[in-house]
């Protein structure tokens, strides 16, 4: 069935009411949750707290298990209670059409992950299924932080919409990589390596703008809604031309072949890229107030969100950890009514119990302390 939702933005949106639901979680030995079994609500789940009882851990397994990554920094053994030797994260969970079993192992060694209690043959045969959008006060810094960091954001929202885009990178990752090598080793067998090297950039170039292109209607659209002004908001990565940016690197290459050497290392490329953030034409990270910084990241990632309901008829899970703390009244409205209009299951941390009880929302509220549900 076709649905036609008017949102209040008034950007409309048309897809397939499809979605996946965590039916239930079970966490052993992660960060300070020793043993949680936890019954989800197909809505909204809100946990409740003080700070440091263990309310972000829990949305970080839910993330970790769609993800293999967490959206906090952290080794594997940061994952692991302290004198454990691994922790684990299962969850079952309801697509359209059936059911499948999740499961992700961490020891100090790395992550081991399952489907349905078997190893997957290839990574992604796991990853790509089970889509997962978090909302964090740490992405608020993304504009004043460091190239990577926008880099990151834009990967990520990539591969959510395109699972096949994990492929491309993981391809250029290894071009990169023996690129480096023969700089460092035998040089004068770059040609070749240059030559594969740039064929995998162009694919990275190719993906990020074309994913700009597609977020742009609804990213411009929220980001209006949000600041109930005329600033006008845009994300260019670098060129809009993919084949302009594969030119400029091959002279870039040639140009810089001897400092590449002394150095060691492939200096230009898709992997030092910064996205252009601007407002008005200008860099909302020299230019922006913090008030714009935040509706600017904040329409960005509702806009991935309705991208993907449009473009793959899915409504991805969506996780917010203590986003409201950070955000002024109007902002907070935006987001309330937002989340009204999501047909998709949602996780909450917040330190206020009473958090959405009078916003027109179900939830299903659960009180977290020393590491366990109360």
């Amino acid at each position: 069935m076709i649905i036609l939702i008017t949102l209040p933005w008034s950007c409309q949106c048309v897809y397939n009411q499809t979605s996946m639901i965590l039916k239930n979680i079970d966490i052993q030995n992660f960060r300070n949750l020793i043993n949680i079994n936890i019954n989800f609500s197909d809505k909204f789940n809100i946990f409740f707290g003080d700070n440091g009882q263990g309310k972000t851990n829990i949305i970080e397994a839910i993330y970790l298990l769609a993800n293999m990554k967490s959206f906090r920094s952290g080794n594997n053994s940061d994952f692991i209670k302290f004198n454990e030797n691994k922790a684990s994260i299962s969850s079952d969970i309801r697509f359209s059409k059936y059911n499948r079993n999740y499961k992700l192992i961490i020891n100090n060694e790395g992550k081991s992950y399952f489907l349905d209690n078997k190893k997957p043959t290839y990574l992604n045969e796991y990853l790509g299924s089970l889509k997962a959008v978090v909302f964090n006060p740490e992405d608020l810094n993304i504009i004043k932080g460091y190239p990577q960091q926008r880099r990151a954001l834009l990967d990520r929202a990539i591969f959510l919409s395109n699972s096949n885009y994990l492929s491309k990178i993981l391809y250029f990752n290894k071009c990169l990589k023996q690129r480096n090598t023969i700089l460092k080793t035998n040089p004068k067998y770059i040609g070749a390596y240059t030559d594969i090297y740039l064929k995998s950039s162009y694919e990275i170039y190719k993906s990020r703008i074309e994913f700009i292109e597609k977020i742009s209607p609804y990213f411009k659209n929220i980001y209006s809604s949000i600041s109930n002004s005329r600033e006008t908001p845009d994300i260019i990565y670098t060129n809009r031309d993919p084949k302009f940016l594969l030119e400029k690197l091959t002279v870039d290459l040639e140009k810089n072949n001897f400092r590449e050497v002394e150095l060691g290392q492939t200096i230009y490329g898709p992997h030092r890229d910064d996205p252009l953030f601007l407002l008005n034409k200008n860099s909302i990270k020299k230019y922006g107030s913090q008030g714009q910084q935040k509706s600017f990241i904040l329409a960005f990632k509702a806009a991935q969100i309705l991208e993907l309901k449009n473009s793959i008829g899915i409504s991805p899970i969506l996780i917010l950890d203590d986003m409201t703390s950070e955000l002024d009244k109007s902002r907070q409205s935006f987001f309330y009514d937002f989340l009204l209009n999501q047909h998709g299951q949602v996780f909450i941390t917040s330190t206020d119990k009473y958090l959405l009880k009078s916003n027109r929302l179900s939830c299903e509220f659960f009180e977290v302390l020393n590491g366990r549900i109360n």
